[in-house]
């Protein structure tokens, strides 16, 4: 069994998920990471793989831009485990990354296989 998600905009990095009350030394998520968790929701409903999985990320990048493409990861498996599409992120046996050049409007394509 083999499940696609495509978004039509890439996931905020680790850096940009969470903010910090430097008063009470508390993280908690920044606007940008619940924002792209309640955009996420259309895309992943209905969509349920049971087990250990692999993963296969593929980021559609419009620039050569710097950026850690496994720094990218981390809001995405945390969203699929929020929205019940794989049950851990410790249930990823593999994964693949892939960052791709294409002039057009940024996008993420994951595809998910049970082991």
């Amino acid at each position: 069994m083999i499940i696609k998600i495509e978004f039509p905009f890439l996931p905020p990095s680790v850096n940009q998920c969470y903010a910090t009350n430097w008063r009470t030394k508390r993280r908690f998520k920044s606007e940008v990471y619940e924002s792209f968790i309640e955009n996420c929701l259309p895309y992943m409903q209905g969509k349920i793989i049971k087990g250990e999985v692999e993963v296969e990320f593929n980021f559609y990048v419009p620039d050569k831009r710097r950026r850690d493409s496994s720094n990218l990861i981390k809001a995405l498996e945390d969203t699929l485990v929020a929205y019940g599409v794989i049950e851990d992120d410790s249930l990823i046996t593999r994964h693949v990354i892939e960052k791709i050049y294409d002039k057009g409007k940024p996008y993420t394509v994951i595809q998910i296989k049970r082991k």
